[in-house]
């Protein structure tokens, strides 16, 4: 039987998980030795209430953000489809913002802009603006999209093996019957 104190703990626990997934972290915040963590998180995983109660959180999370499977494939749909060729006009110049492409807007992770100047003091003069625009990796965009598609395999997949434990079960009482029947009697002689 559990104690409300255990309660409170698990609890504790599946809501310090869902923040980082750091099961170890998550088992010492909520109370438990730190060198007991590893294993009392590994349990804790284990446990079919928790593991309900943490999917509940997270779907919980999910819905208050407006997250989707949904919503993050269309996100890398869009960094995935994104050129750099929309940003800039024929003439090589940086289109204005409100000109880019919504697939580019949303691939781009960082602008920076930096004035250029010649001289000092009262002789300094604008040369130059030099303008930055750091795009999200597109590769991995890519690779995130073709995992979620199946297109590539980290492991294999072993299929069709319904009843292999019977059926090695009946193999060998098999080979037992086979080598029972074919045994030579002893030779009364020989000891």
């Amino acid at each position: 039987m559990m104690t409300e104190k255990s309660a409170l703990r698990i609890e504790k626990f599946c809501q310090l998980y869902v923040v980082d997934l750091n099961s170890t972290n998550a088992a010492i915040g909520a109370g438990y030795k730190k060198c007991a963590a590893t294993s009392q998180a590994s349990r804790l995983l284990r446990n079919q209430k928790v593991q309900a109660r943490i999917a509940e959180l997270v779907k919980q999370q999910t819905d208050k953000l407006g997250v989707s499977a949904e919503w993050v494939i269309a996100e890398l749909r869009r960094v995935a489809g994104c050129s750099a060729v929309d940003l800039f006009n024929d003439d090589g110049s940086l289109k204005p913002m409100n000109a880019w492409s919504a697939e580019s807007r949303a691939a781009i992770v960082g602008l920076e802009f930096d004035e250029i100047f010649s001289g000092s003091g009262e002789q300094r003069v604008h040369v130059g603006t030099t303008r930055k625009v750091k795009f999200a990796d597109k590769i991995r965009a890519l690779e995130l999209l073709g995992r979620y598609l199946a297109l590539f395999r980290d492991k294999v997949e072993v299929t069709g093996l319904e009843g292999i434990v019977e059926t090695l079960q009946e193999a060998w009482a098999r080979t037992d019957a086979y080598m029972l029947a074919n045994q030579e009697p002893e030779d009364p002689k020989v000891r």
